[in-house]
């Protein structure tokens, strides 16, 4: 994405009413808003390296991040409400690798 089509949408979304509008997208139309997040949310996450971090989707954020912990991994970023319904947290496999999860 370049720098002046970033810009452009920042405005377009500060005229619509900035986060207040997303937050009633995320209630009036939550597949939309959900897809528009898988496609903008790995390029605003990064791993250590500063390349993106892929985001598995899954019904239960709480018992897939103890599953994986379980298996072996550390914890990089606690999960966190990213939008109304939506919880992302970042994974480490034991060779730092990240694994993103994102759900409910």
């Amino acid at each position: 994405m370049t720098r002046a089509l970033k810009d452009m949408i920042l405005q377009a979304l500060d005229k619509a009413g900035g986060e207040q509008y997303l937050v009633e997208q995320a209630s009036k139309n939550p597949v939309a808003f959900m897809t528009l997040l898988g496609k903008v949310l790995p390029l605003q996450v990064s791993g250590e390296g500063g390349g993106p971090v892929a985001f598995a989707d899954v019904e239960d954020l709480d018992a897939a991040r103890e599953t994986v912990l379980a298996a072996g991994a550390t914890e990089r970023d606690a999960p966190r409400q990213v939008a109304p319904g939506a919880r992302i947290c970042v994974l480490a496999d034991p060779d730092g690798n990240p694994i993103g999860l994102r759900g409910k």
